[in-house]
Formats: C-alpha cells, sequence, structure tokens
C-alpha cells in the first residue's frame, strides 16, 4: 500500500547541511531574550522486542515564548505559542546520533519543525541484509515536520506528518540501508514520508492508554514500514514511563508480536502542554 501525497522537492528546500543547523541553534540559544525563555532538559532510556534494539537518549532545548502565557482552563490553557530550538543525542553503543532542530509552536498543540542530524554507523545491523546495502558509513537526514494535538473532556488525539531525506556522507554505490526504519534507501539518497497517529483516552487515571499507528514509506524505493497497536503512558513527578504492544511489518519482515517499554527522567521541564 503507498500513500498519495504531493511530491515537494523538499531536499532542495533543505540544502544546509546538519552542521549549519546546529550553528543557527547556537546562535538563537546565546541572543534568546532570558526574561521569556526557559531551559528544557530530558533523558530516556528505552528497549522493544520484535524486532530487538536498546537505545538511550539526551534531549534539550531553549523555551522562547512568543505570546500569550501558560494556565487556564479548557481552550485557555492552549493559548499561547513559543519557539524551541533544540538539541537531541541518541546512543545504542553501536549506533550514535546527533540532531539540531528548531520547533515553532504558533499555538501551543500545533508544533512545525526543521532539522538535521547526523549517524556515525561503523557496524553491520543485524536486521538489514548489510551484504547488499550500505549500513556503515555515515547517514544524513535532513526534515521538516508538523503535528496538531486535539482534546476534549478524558480524550485526546495527535496526528504528526513528517518528511525525511536521508543520505550517506560521501556518497554510496549500494542502496542505503536505514537503521531506524529497518528500511532500504535509494543510493543517491532517498525521501521518507512517517505518518503518525494516536488516539487516547485518561479514563484510567493515572494512566494514559489508547491505540497508535505509526507508519514511513521511502519515495524511490517503495519500502514500508508499519507499527500499530496499544500505548500506555505515566507520568510520576520527574519520572515518565510507558509502552506499547502491537505488531510490526516491513517490506521484508513480520513481527506478529512486538513490545516496546520507555523511561524518561525529567530533568528540567520545558512549557509546552
Amino acid at each position: 500500500m503507498t500513500f498519495s501525497y504531493v511530491k515537494l522537492n523538499i531536499s532542495s528546500m533543505l540544502k544546509k547541511r546538519s552542521v549549519g543547523i546546529l550553528t543557527i541553534l547556537v546562535g538563537f540559544i546565546a541572543c534568546a531574550d532570558k526574561a521569556y525563555a526557559q531551559w528544557d532538559l530530558s533523558a530516556s532510556y528505552g528497549a522493544r522486542l520484535g524486532p530487538f534494539g536498546l537505545a538511550g537518549s539526551v534531549d534539550g532545548g531553549y523555551n522562547h515564548m512568543l505570546w500569550g502565557e501558560r494556565g487556564g482552563e479548557g481552550l485557555e490553557k492552549a493559548m499561547y505559542g513559543y519557539v524551541r530550538p533544540a538539541i537531541h543525542y541518541s546512543s545504542s553503543l553501536i549506533i550514535n546520533r546527533i540532531e539540531g532542530k528548531i520547533e515553532v509552536f504558533p499555538i501551543s498543540i500545533l508544533k512545525l519543525a526543521m532539522g538535521g542530524s547526523l549517524t556515525h554507523r561503523d557496524t553491520d545491523i543485524y536486521s538489514l541484509d548489510c551484504q547488499r546495502l550500505e549500513c556503515r558509513r555515515p547517514a544524513e537526514r535532513r526534515f521538516m515536520k508538523i503535528e496538531l494535538k486535539a482534546g476534549y473532556d478524558k480524550y485526546f488525539a495527535l496526528l504528526g506528518y513528517e518528511v525525511e531525506f536521508i543520505d550517506v556522507l560521501g556518497g554510496s554505490v549500494r542502496p542505503i540501508g536505514d537503521e531506524i526504519m529497518n528500511l532500504e534507501a535509494d543510493r543517491d539518497g532517498d525521501k521518507l514520508q512517517n505518518v503518525n497517529i494516536l488516539v487516547g483516552t485518561t479514563h484510567l487515571e493515572p494512566f494514559q492508554v489508547g491505540l497508535f499507528r505509526y507508519k514511513s514509506e521511502y519515495w524511490e524505493t517503495k519500502t514500508f514500514s508499519d507499527l500499530y497497536g496499544f500505548f500506555f503512558n505515566r507520568k510520576m513527578e520527574d519520572f515518565s514511563y510507558g509502552g506499547y504492544v502491537g505488531s510490526y511489518r516491513t517490506s521484508t519482515f513480520y513481527f506478529p508480536l512486538s513490545v516496546g517499554i520507555k523511561v524518561t527522567h525529567i530533568l528540567q521541564e520545558g512549557i509546552g502542554i
């Protein structure tokens, strides 16, 4: 199954390298008005079976209020906007990635993001055919993303759409192995679109529970991955933990049972909803 889409020339809009994005972030943070800003910082640890994976990450950002203020009830709770330049680092010990991004919230429930990442890869990936695919050379990603949240009473929903451009530094003579999505990308670089849908409820407080689906597809190779199932989440003071139980399907394999867990330590809370 393929997505219907309007094919935009995203790569030409994102010609700047990831290093350039990181430079912009540093400059913004240095010049930001600290009277209307707040740092956030968190560390996460996750594990997955089907396919197997382990990773840790650190995410830090600088929340700069654009308009409005936090607080209020009902719709007033969402009536503010801010911008958040951020840096994200993740590692599975054998694969390490650093990402810089700028997130703009014209209103707190709508996120527009743009950024890029560099990934250091120096080992074969068991879930990919690395005899045929390029798995070891450093990979670069550039992306644009939009995400919308909605809520009513004890129900909530999220809809996200993202376009990524992936390539390996120096080019490749073989198709590119995508270690994040477990997919094959075109050797000349490829575009990946991700669609994320989530609906849930807080009726089982203190837990949030619901259903989700996350589907990805490369435009050139038409390879895809599809993860869907049930999720739960709970926040406890400076920690939150959650997980999912579902199924995971790609162009080359199928796991009828896929299970994941994630624990996040909130070292400094931001101003987002």
